[in-house]
């Protein structure tokens, strides 16, 4: 069958890498090279990969990496946790009018 209705790929954005959002999906796009796949999933989760100190600049970084993705026409969704989400992004980030999909990540201890 088509394997690549089953694959999911999954990107850790650097922030702090000093990387445009733009230019991280652009990578990530340029590197799947016409590789068909299901779903690329933008992990909201390691908060030493995002501002610590503003989460204003974290959801706009990570709304221009909506935006990039929908300009290259990637399926796109991001994966994380309600807490990893609140760290990183705090209460105030909307981005409902995107319609990605959400995968919240369950780690058992």
């Amino acid at each position: 069958g088509d394997v690549y209705k089953r694959q999911d790929l999954y990107i850790n954005p650097c922030l702090t890498c000093k990387r445009k959002p733009e230019q991280e999906i652009s990578a990530v796009a340029k590197a799947l090279n016409g590789l068909k796949y299901r779903k690329l999933w933008i992990s909201v989760s390691q908060a030493d990969r995002w501002s610590k100190k503003d989460k204003v600049s974290n959801c706009q970084y990570f709304k221009a990496m909506l935006d990039q993705a929908k300009t290259l026409g990637l399926n796109i969704g991001f994966a994380s946790n309600i807490l990893d989400f609140l760290k990183v992004m705090g209460q105030g980030c909307e981005f409902v009018e995107y319609k990605v999909d959400c995968w919240w990540i369950h780690h058992d201890k």
